[in-house]
């Protein structure tokens, strides 16, 4: 399999570690990532199986596009870090990866904050690295949108 293309961004929120993961990782998806450019939003979430906290823990993202993902949570060391993989995708995307590790990371700051950071590690399929590269920047700032969203939830 090709070498994957991750993808990181960060933001800053005011309020500590705890309080970013219990208002980020299960935020609605819907206010989070609202698409950017080609890409599309989220539409909505279906077919939740477990606690959105839990390792094995799935469900369906549903894109505007129409196309969709099934998502799965991998690992949760709370409130440090959430890892989980998404994919396969339908429509496009699918034929150029394989599939998403996701990651987000709650560092303490000094001042009771919280460095964020995502990261989305695209896995391409055979013959995807030169596209998936590609997409890579615009992928950056959809993320950079979305991540800022989610630490203003956070914080009211």
């Amino acid at each position: 399999m090709p070498k994957p293309v991750p993808v990181t961004v960060t933001a800053t929120a005011k309020v500590p570690p705890q309080r970013c993961f219990d208002a980020i990782i299960p935020i609605d998806l819907t206010a989070m990532m609202q698409g950017y450019g080609p890409l599309p939003a989220v539409s909505g979430v279906r077919d939740q199986v477990g606690p959105w906290d839990t390792p094995g823990s799935t469900r369906v993202v549903e894109l505007a596009d129409g196309n969709e993902t099934p998502e799965r949570i991998v690992a949760v060391a709370q409130p440090e870090a959430f890892h989980y993989r998404v994919g396969p995708f339908t429509g496009p995307l699918g034929r150029l990866v394989a599939h998403v590790d996701g990651s987000f990371l709650f560092d303490a700051t000094a001042d009771g904050g919280t460095v964020v950071s995502w990261t989305y590690a695209f896995r391409p399929r055979r013959g995807g690295s030169l596209p998936v590269r590609g997409l890579a920047p615009l992928w950056r700032r959809y993320a950079t949108q979305s991540l800022q969203r989610a630490v203003a939830i956070a914080e009211a």
